[in-house]
């Protein structure tokens, strides 16, 4: 099998092991990649040594062809007849690096990654193509042109088990198809012992691990506040040369080191304001509360998952809206964000009266326990609610959204509605949740430690190896003969 990778990031190190280990062990090409900017080919030319000449380089083509790309509406309204899902703007909007562009830069973006990606399959005649994330204008319209052309088009999906596994997302929305076409297979039978006793302990499981009551106050744990270090001085002293040598600002997706040393001391200031702040409450054993978690923001969970839902200070506000007069709701930032929001967005959450700003520390497990129904957008506290079998309310894709006893929300003009109607008649169905773990473990693929290492800088040997093996059942791929592992490749 011809098969495609688009290289891009830091993710390229590992890709590269990952290559490697596809070719040597299985019936696959893998030269016809697809390269997203300077830094990573640089990368690619240390591991793949005189074969990055064939790959595809795609900020190259853009800023080679700029000035040529066709923005007249026949050929636009063409193009979003063709790969508009329902439409062009859409799929860049979802692009945390350009959705601000001036109006006809954005069309040349548009127009150039969909020839790109056009050049790319007609040139290369991959049969597959593979993707870290889907994330980006440049993952977005490759995608959209592989569906045009019957090109199968995956991304790996690190699902929350434990141990953790890989399924493979043949869509936009991080949902593995496998898991999908299990659940609804399982919901028309039931579960043998040996499948009802493996999910059973995985739910038990994850409910052992529950936090101390939230109401002590010594559960607050003592809050990580973040500096500037001595590695990240370093960080902008090694990109200066590497991105004006290199005419690195000709990247869209790279905004500069000066730009990146600004936001690094704007976080810092920030997270430091807010710790010593009295912006955060704690919560009370007393209120009654729905619960919603703010997203990590920019992320493909909001902005291709839920492009609608972006603006979570607006949702917030409806949600306050739509409450039941004896009801709170209670917001937590997400750990790794704060400092990274303005402290006007705080503010903001805290003029509403019937709103709770709760401490980043407060485990978010006993939360969502105590809840009357856990809200969110996409996000995995959806999955853990349902794990603990309480209700859910969300708005966007997700992987388990396929769960029918999940309130997705599509009318935001209904939640008054969904308060009062649906959510007093909830019930929960435990053998119905135990077939949804079940399609969990029979759709994906077992690997330690995940689908991504936790430094891509160093490839996790035995990590490669699960993934490598995963894809190659997904796509049917034939062994050559005497499988080397990507430990022993190293060592040749």
């Amino acid at each position: 099998m011809k098969l495609g990778f688009f290289f891009r990031n830091k993710a390229v190190y590992w890709l590269a092991a990952l290559v490697r280990t596809l070719e040597t062990n299985y019936d696959v090409s893998a030269n016809s990649g697809a390269i997203a900017n300077a830094w990573t080919l640089d990368v690619l030319r240390q591991d793949f040594a005189g074969r990055c000449d064939g790959f595809h380089y795609l900020l190259e083509f853009l800023q080679r062809n700029w000035s040529t790309f066709d923005i007249s509406a026949p050929n636009l309204e063409r193009l979003e007849a063709m790969y508009g899902g329902p439409n062009l703007w859409l799929d860049l909007m979802s692009d945390r690096y350009l959705s601000s562009r001036p109006y006809h830069d954005a069309l040349r973006m548009i127009v150039g990654h969909l020839t790109f990606w056009e050049r790319y399959y007609d040139t290369t005649g991959v049969e597959a193509f593979l993707m870290e994330a889907n994330d980006m204008l440049s993952t977005l319209t490759a995608y959209r042109v592989a569906m045009q052309r019957g090109i199968d088009c995956l991304t790996w999906v690190s699902l929350p088990t434990n141990p953790q596994r890989v399924g493979f997302a043949h869509n936009l929305y991080y949902k593995p198809d496998s898991v999908t076409r299990c659940f609804h297979r399982l919901q028309e039978s039931q579960l043998s012992i040996e499948q009802h006793q493996r999910a059973d302990e995985h739910v038990n499981a994850f409910r052992a691990q529950a936090a101390r009551p939230i109401w002590n106050e010594e559960h607050l744990r003592a809050p990580n506040r973040p500096t500037v270090r001595a590695s990240n001085l370093r960080s902008f002293a090694c990109r200066l040369p590497a991105y004006y040598l290199r005419n690195g600002k000709l990247d869209y997706t790279d905004q500069g080191p000066f730009a990146d040393a600004i936001d690094r001391l704007k976080f810092v200031l920030r997270a430091r304001r807010l710790h010593s702040s009295d912006l955060f409450d704690r919560p009370s054993r007393d209120d009654r509360f729905v619960y919603f978690p703010l997203h990590f923001q920019p992320e493909a969970t909001t902005l291709v998952c839920a492009p609608f839902h972006v603006d979570q200070l607006n949702l917030i506000e409806q949600l306050a809206r739509s409450l039941p007069v004896n009801m709170l709701l209670y917001v937590k930032e997400h750990p790794v964000s704060l400092g990274r929001r303005p402290i006007s967005y705080y503010q903001r959450i805290k003029k509403l009266s019937n709103v709770r700003l709760i401490n980043a520390s407060v485990d978010s497990h006993e939360l969502i326990r105590q809840a009357a129904a856990t809200i969110t957008i996409t996000g995995t506290a959806g999955w853990e609610a349902l794990l603990y079998e309480r209700p859910v309310i969300y708005f966007g894709n997700a992987f388990w959204d396929i769960f029918p006893l999940a309130k997705r929300v599509t009318d935001i003009a209904q939640l008054p509605y969904v308060f009062r109607d649906w959510l007093p008649t909830y019930q929960p169905d435990y053998e119905l949740l135990l077939k949804l773990v079940t399609a969990l473990f029979q759709g994906s693929y077992p690997i330690e430690g995940g689908s991504q290492p936790d430094d891509p800088d160093m490839p996790d040997d035995e990590r490669i190896d699960g993934v490598a093996r995963a894809i190659a059942a997904e796509l049917n791929l034939q062994p050559r003969g005497r499988t080397i592992s990507a430990s022993g490749l190293h060592s040749h």
